[in-house]
């Protein structure tokens, strides 16, 4: 190995949250591998001297350049950039990985490998101050009452940030003044043609994620979520539609845009099709979340093992079976039923992630779904789940 010697330090949300790919932040790097200085300091072929990457002094061999690959490859990493920190003299790479591990997995798996020298975590920081937001959305008390302090101690850790969530449901209305700009995009299946036919989808938007702060009715619980709406459905009569056929095409384009959590306000029929691309998305890690339709024997899909049934009758203040939200075409009324119950657990589902690695993002819903506050909760970062019980 010619005197290689690697050592990797690990940057997680939480102490163990592994971020997903994409677009990162300098907080949302997964792995930083440093090498050794004198490893760089050798000319590249050629006798070129050009820094790898920045304008340093410093040059990487064609064999540093290799074992960096192999380390990235071997362990499922992609670089993201690079750098030396010549206080300390070594070089260092910054790697993300869609690993679900958590930090004590991931730790214990890049030990293994004879090329790393130090895995650590790099554990978050804060200053000691702890800054609610205060809210001019005038209807923000009649949202959450006696637990709007609650809301506002989460938002201080977390609104949701980058937690991908996918309302499947009708359209919504994102001219509605409270979801301006809060929808990354939407993709219908099935034709609304009026802005009756999004009633629904708006009102379960606007529980996740209504805009903070902006001077308009509400807020939601995730308003800094990266929200996609799947419109499968449309407001036929009394009733919100769909088919096997709009929801599977709608739930197919969520699995390839990869969202960790889904959000569906809707029971029906046992349906072959819908379950298997249900489970597929299970089995990739993400959450689903459903109208529990109990005692009926249309309970699909909250009937699925693994899919967090949301009860209309839970305890939970912001997951209520009656709550205030946006309305399509303009203004605010409340909306009755498990689908508000399953919005409310899917904007607290992404305000839990942002901050949270899916495992303990999952451990912590299961704990909300059995509803039973006397059991000891899950521990999460940066958030007491038990602040989330009601009042005992």
């Amino acid at each position: 190995m010619r005197g290689w010697f690697v050592a990797a330090l690990l940057l997680v949300s939480g102490g163990c949250a592994l971020h997903e790919g994409g677009n990162r932040t300098e907080l949302g790097a997964d792995v930083l591998v440093t090498f050794k200085a004198g490893q760089f300091r050798d000319p590249l072929p050629g006798g070129s001297q050009h820094a790898y990457r920045a304008a340093h002094t410093w040059s990487v061999t064609l064999h540093a350049r290799k074992v960096m690959n192999a380390f990235a490859r071997d362990h499922g990493l992609v670089e993201i950039e690079a750098w030396p920190i010549e206080a300390l003299g070594v070089y260092c790479v910054a790697y993300a990985t869609d690993s679900n591990e958590t930090a004590a997995q991931l730790t214990s798996r890049l030990q293994a490998d004879p090329r790393i020298e130090l895995v650590q975590p790099n554990h978050r920081f804060a200053g000691m101050t702890r800054t609610a937001p205060a809210y001019d959305d005038p209807l923000f008390a009649l949202q959450y009452g006696r637990y709007q302090h609650a809301l506002q101690e989460v938002h201080a850790v977390s609104r949701g940030e980058r937690a991908r969530v996918a309302i499947i449901d009708s359209g919504v209305d994102v001219g509605h003044p409270d979801l301006s700009g809060q929808i990354r995009r939407q993709i219908e299946f099935l034709e609304s043609d009026s802005t009756a036919a999004r009633l629904h989808g708006t009102a379960v938007a606007g529980i996740i994620g209504a805009a903070s702060g902006n001077g308009e009715g509400l807020v939601g619980l995730a308003p800094a979520a990266d929200i996609q709406v799947f419109a499968a459905c449309a407001e036929r009569g009394n009733e919100t539609l769909c088919t096997s056929l709009s929801l599977a095409k709608a739930l197919s384009e969520a699995l390839e845009d990869d969202v960790e959590i889904f959000n569906i306000s809707l029971a029906g029929p046992d349906d072959p099709l819908l379950e298997s691309l249900i489970k597929r998305a299970m089995d990739r890690g993400h959450v689903v979340i459903a109208a529990d339709n109990s005692p009926s024997s249309l309970n699909f899909p909250a009937n699925l093992d693994g899919v967090v049934a949301a009860r209309e009758d839970n305890p939970f203040w912001f997951a209520q079976g009656e709550q205030l939200s946006t309305q399509a075409g303009g203004g605010y009324r409340v909306f009755s039923g498990s689908s508000m119950a399953a919005a409310g657990l899917s904007g607290m589902a992404a305000v839990i992630r942002a901050v949270n690695n899916p495992a303990s993002t999952r451990a912590a819903l299961d704990w909300l779904e059995a509803a039973d506050c006397t059991v000891e909760p899950p521990v999460l970062e940066g958030i007491e789940v038990s602040k989330l019980c009601p009042a005992r």
